[in-house]
Parts: C-alpha cells; sequence; structure tokens
C-alpha cells in the first residue's frame, strides 16, 4: 500500500511539474480517501462493508427501505418500520427467534387464499 501512495505521490508531482494543477489535485483530494476501506482492514482485520463506515451502509440501507416501504406514512408509523429494519438488518437471528417464539406454530400450518392452499410443516423447533 505504501509503495502504491508513493507511486500515486509521484503521478501528483509529475502533473503539478507538466501544469496540469487540475489533474494533480483531483488525485491529490481522490487519494485521502482511497486506502481508508484497506487501512481498516489491516489495522483491525475487520472485513467491513465497502461504504465508508458502518453507520453510513446501515443508514443507506435504511433509507432504502424506508423509501419503498413506508412513503407516505405517518412519522410514528414510520419510526415503527425503521425499528424492525433495524432490528432485522443487525440481528437477523434474534428477529427470527423473537418471532418463531411470537407465532407459537405448531405441526402443519395451511393458508387458505381463493381457491389455493398453502400448506408447512413446522416442527416447533
Amino acid at each position: 500500500m505504501e509503495k502504491v501512495e508513493l507511486a500515486i505521490d509521484k503521478l501528483i508531482g509529475y502533473f503539478d511539474g507538466c501544469g496540469y494543477t487540475t489533474a494533480a489535485t483531483y488525485i491529490r483530494r481522490a487519494k485521502i480517501g482511497m486506502f481508508g476501506y484497506i487501512r481498516r482492514w489491516l489495522k483491525w482485520g475487520l472485513i467491513s462493508p465497502r461504504a465508508s463506515s458502518m453507520v453510513e451502509r446501515v443508514m443507506r440501507e435504511l433509507g432504502r427501505r424506508l423509501k419503498k416501504t413506508a412513503y407516505g406514512w405517518s412519522d410514528k408509523g414510520a419510526t415503527k418500520i425503521a425499528r424492525i429494519i433495524l432490528k432485522r438488518f443487525t440481528n437477523a437471528k434474534a428477529w427470527e427467534d423473537y418471532w418463531q417464539n411470537k407465532m407459537n406454530c405448531v405441526g402443519n400450518v395451511v393458508i387458505n387464499i381463493g381457491n389455493y392452499k398453502c400448506f408447512s410443516q413446522n416442527s416447533g423447533q
């Protein structure tokens, strides 16, 4: 990574020397955040999502889902659905366990919709 950063610095110096100040400025600014993901990976050993931070990734996902699901809802309703989305996104296993206990379905489950029947085998585990 250090070798690549030195090569980028040389490129910036070359552009400055040739009078391409706009290109040099562009690359100089791009270099600031270019290796942030790799630095975090090397420092903590954590492969995080490719967004610049975990909070940014969660907020992007929350916004995307709220726009699809809760568009035009009241603040109260949107807040409730946001809590559900955050729970499912951050701890999917706990969310599944909660609903498995809440529904308390044991044995066969049959859903009738018009002329259609849906069967499900649920052992209650």
